[in-house]
């Protein structure tokens, strides 16, 4: 389910908050029966939590895209060039991460990165 969840969202499980391993095998011993239910009570409840909000972000973003849909078929070119200008952020930021990895590697800027400078520059 939640390998479902994060497919249908923009996040990569790298950009996750990452979450303390609990060491239950150490804790059991010391638990009572109460403490050990009230331990799994608890959990789901942050769990389901965690699904309520990965829910809610998944239906605004396909909202959005809904939304952006529309506009395009209507023809509205604000919204055009807003979803053009987004598509190239990401396109920058990706650039962007791969621009690191590649300075890391010794190469230099990239070709796209380039491409879209040029453009900003004869627009």
């Amino acid at each position: 389910e939640h390998l479902e969840l994060l497919a249908r969202t923009e996040s990569s499980p790298a950009k996750l908050p990452e979450e303390p391993e609990s060491s239950e095998s150490e804790e059991e011993p010391e638990l009572t029966e109460a403490q050990k239910k009230e331990l799994l009570v608890q959990k789901r409840k942050e769990m389901k939590a965690r699904m309520k909000k990965w829910a809610a972000l998944r239906k605004a973003r396909i909202e959005l895209l809904q939304e952006r849909a529309l506009a395009m078929q209507a023809g509205d070119s604000a919204a055009i060039e807003e979803a053009r200008l987004e598509h190239e952020k990401k396109m920058l930021e990706q650039d962007e991460r791969r621009m690191h990895v590649s300075k890391q590697r010794g190469r230099g800027r990239t070709r796209r990165k380039q491409n879209v400078e040029e453009e900003r520059e004869n627009s």
